[in-house]
C-alpha cells in the first residue's frame, strides 16, 4: 500500500509541476508598472512607476537617473486643438482631421528619418509607431471624444535598451485618459 501511495503523491506532485510550468510561461507580462496621477492640465491618466514630470515641459514625464545612450526616454500627454485652433467637432471630423494634425505631419514627412513601423486607426484613435536609426522607438497617439473642441495626445520615446513594453501601452492608456 505505501508503495502505490507512493506513487500516487510521485503523479499529483509531477501533475502540479506541470500545471505551475504551463502558467509561468504562459502568464501574461503587463510590463512596467504604471501610476494614476494628474497630470498639469488636469487629466487623469497613468505613468510609469518612478518617472518623474519635467518642471519646463507639464506634459512630459521622464525616468529617474541615466538616460537610454541610443535615445531620450521620454512619456507624454497632454491636451490639443486641431491645425485652426481649438473648436468642438465631430469624431468624423476629428477622424478626418488626423492626417493634418502637427505630430503626425512631423513624423510622416519622407525627410523625417523615421521608419515607420505601425499606423493604426481604430474608432477613436490613431497611433504611429516609428523608429529612429538609433533605435529608439517612437509612438504618437491622438485620442477623439465626439463633440469635443480639443483631443488627447500621447506619445512615448523608448531607447533601445529601454522598456519597449511602454510603446504598447500608451495607446491603450491615452484611450483610457479622462479630462476633469
Amino acid at each position: 500500500m505505501t508503495l502505490m501511495s507512493s506513487r500516487f503523491t510521485l503523479a499529483v506532485l509531477l501533475v502540479l509541476g506541470i500545471i505551475g510550468f504551463v502558467l509561468v510561461a504562459t502568464a501574461g507580462d503587463e510590463g512596467p508598472m504604471l501610476v494614476e496621477t494628474v497630470t498639469a492640465e488636469r487629466l487623469t491618466t497613468w505613468v510609469p512607476e518612478g518617472w518623474e514630470v519635467n518642471p519646463n515641459l507639464r506634459f512630459e514625464y521622464r525616468p529617474p537617473g541615466e538616460v537610454d545612450p541610443s535615445g531620450f526616454e521620454r512619456w507624454t500627454v497632454a491636451r490639443a486643438c486641431g491645425p485652426q485652433g481649438c473648436e468642438s467637432r465631430s469624431l468624423a471630423e476629428w477622424m478626418a482631421l488626423a492626417p493634418e494634425l502637427p505630430s503626425f505631419v512631423g513624423v510622416l514627412e519622407p525627410d523625417s528619418g523615421l521608419e515607420i513601423i505601425d499606423d493604426r486607426r481604430g474608432d477613436d484613435y490613431r497611433a504611429i509607431t516609428t523608429r529612429t536609426s538609433a533605435g529608439t522607438t517612437l509612438v504618437v497617439v491622438a485620442v477623439f471624444d465626439d463633440g469635443a473642441d480639443d483631443y488627447i495626445e500621447c506619445g512615448v520615446a523608448v531607447g533601445r535598451n529601454g522598456d519597449q513594453r511602454l510603446a504598447e501601452q500608451v495607446i491603450e492608456i491615452c484611450r483610457e485618459t479622462q479630462r476633469l
